[in-house]
């Protein structure tokens, strides 16, 4: 890409931008279905009724933010994001900190997870999750990461952890089990050792059955084996959205017509949106639904494979499964494959924060797709002088089985970071000569 040393800008990716704006607008029209309520109004001795947009009004106001946002990551340089990547973690940071103090943080539910003032309202664990991939894909890769050091290891681990730590605090398990699977899906894609990622078994097996045994967690475990033994209760809002499902059938009830959103299923218009999804559209929009986000994750993975610096690769793959993983465990969630947790649907779920996070996510993977090169990995005459260690073997086998991509579309990415010049014709020849001592290691 031009301001990362590459040859040749491509346009960026149209189809990945045509899904998104599809997933927004389907995400628009069914916060509009699921929370506009026709109220009577009387006066004057006259009856009227008057339509509840209150919550409309907030979520399209958070959608010409996110897609100022979206525009900005679309047009902002990568080192600026790389140069400050720590700071943008020090910053989510503070928030989470903010979050906790009373009079500061707002409390509903139980969950004291977001600061209002006014008609401004944020969720600073939905920016963790950005901003761990973010400081992730730059340290990954820096010349500090060595994915034959325990020590280079542990400082992601740390920030994990203490990230975990603070939305824990809130409390919110459904997050910090998302940045949980985002750091070992980029230590694994990285090449880190498997031994090392492993070993965190020692710590987190413990901790999550301290976590599950806490009566409200446990509570919705067995209410996801068995909602039926508690229908009014623990089980009742997996019921009502199986309901939900259940009665759309093949093609739906028809746009608006749901009557599961009317205070008979819990977060209709949050977490559980697509259930009503699935009973007003049935089977085909549901099936719609799922194929945006499965053409999300192959153009992902498309953008993934021309990345052609290691920053931008790691913070692709990051974005991307950060996307994917919560939408397929907010489904699951809704149809009984999983207990209950409280993720939003990407881009659809009411709720700026979320939407605003996703928007700016989308634009950097599109900013990404913009800066690659027309020629693929394969054709590309770079390596890297670390290329020659025999080590990149295993590196690469992670990665292929991560993302698909060819052994030899790895061992090249591994090549340039942002800034470095090298020789094109040595690297190319470096490459041709180890190539196939690496394969060894597979």
């Amino acid at each position: 890409m031009n301001n990362l040393n590459q040859p040749e800008r491509v346009p960026m990716d149209r189809w990945l931008m045509i899904a998104v704006c599809c997933l927004i607008l389907t995400g628009f029209c069914m916060v509009y279905s699921s929370t506009a309520i026709i109220m009577p109004l009387k006066q004057s001795g006259n009856s009227e009724n008057l339509i509840q947009l209150h919550d409309l009004e907030k979520q399209g106001l958070s959608l010409i933010i996110g897609f100022i946002c979206m525009m900005t990551a679309i047009k902002i340089d990568l080192r600026t994001l790389k140069n400050n990547a720590v700071f943008i973690l020090f910053a989510v940071f503070v928030l989470l900190i903010l979050v906790l103090i009373p009079h500061v943080g707002s409390s509903t539910k139980g969950a004291q997870r977001w600061i209002r003032h006014g008609f401004i309202s944020l969720q600073p664990s939905e920016f963790s999750k950005l901003a761990m991939v973010i400081f992730l894909a730059r340290y990954l890769s820096s010349a500090y990461f060595r994915t034959d050091k325990a020590g280079s290891f542990m400082l992601p681990i740390f920030v994990m952890l203490m990230t975990q730590g603070l939305l824990m605090m809130q409390p919110d398990f459904g997050t910090s089990a998302i940045i949980g699977v985002l750091t070992i899906t980029l230590l694994y894609a990285s090449g880190a050792r498997l031994r090392y990622i492993l070993s965190l078994l020692v710590v987190i097996v413990p901790v999550a059955i301290k976590l599950i045994m806490e009566p409200y967690r446990l509570g919705r475990i067995i209410a996801y084996l068995n909602p039926w033994a508690d229908p009014s209760k623990s089980g009742f809002q997996l019921i009502q959205s199986l309901y939900a499902i259940g009665i759309g059938g093949f093609d739906g009830v028809g746009i608006g017509k749901s009557t599961q959103k009317l205070a008979y299923l819990p977060e209709s218009r949050t977490d559980f949106i697509f259930s009503i999804i699935a009973e007003e559209t049935g089977l085909i929009g549901s099936l719609m639904v799922l194929g945006l986000f499965i053409f999300f994750f192959i153009r992902g993975l498309m953008i993934i494979k021309r990345s052609t610096d290691k920053f931008s690769f790691f913070l692709a793959i990051g974005i991307t499964y950060m996307i994917v993983a919560q939408a397929i465990i907010n489904i699951s969630v809704v149809s009984g494959l999983l207990p209950t947790k409280g993720l939003a649907l990407p881009f659809i779920s009411y709720g700026g924060s979320s939407l605003i996070v996703n928007m700016i996510a989308v634009g950097i993977l599109l900013n990404i797709s913009g800066n690659g090169s027309h020629t693929s990995f394969e054709e590309t005459q770079t390596t890297d002088n670390s290329a020659k260690k025999g080590k990149n073997g295993i590196w690469a086998y992670g990665l292929e089985r991560l993302t698909f991509i060819s052994s030899k579309t790895l061992s090249t990415i591994e090549m340039t970071d942002i800034g470095i010049k090298n020789d094109p014709l040595e690297r190319f020849r470096s490459l041709k000569k180890n190539f196939n001592s690496r394969r060894t290691y597979r």
